[in-house]
């Protein structure tokens, strides 16, 4: 017998996650959490609310699975641009 016809079949991909979640929604839950952060940043505490979901979306996009990040991805963005409208806002 060839090694070829014995190797494994490395061609398919297969999604495993490394610590699947007990609940598959769970994952968006932080993402959410740092999309009502937002106006927070702008109209209170732009340092506070803006590193505060900033860091929520970075733990929404570790979560996530693959292809399912976008919410995560959301957060990250308005947490920058809110963060910076409150200083902009506040000053």
């Amino acid at each position: 017998m060839r090694s070829i016809d014995t190797a494994p079949d490395t061609t398919q991909e297969h999604e495993a996650t490394a610590c699947p979640l007990p609940a598959p929604l769970a994952s968006r839950i932080p993402g959410l959490l740092s999309l009502a952060a937002m106006p927070a940043a702008i109209l209170v505490n732009p340092f506070f609310f803006g590193l505060a979901g900033g860091l929520l979306a970075v733990i929404c996009l570790l979560l996530s699975p693959p292809r399912r990040r976008r919410l995560g991805i959301a957060g990250l963005i308005g947490a920058a641009v809110a963060g910076s409208l409150g200083v902009m806002v506040l000053h």
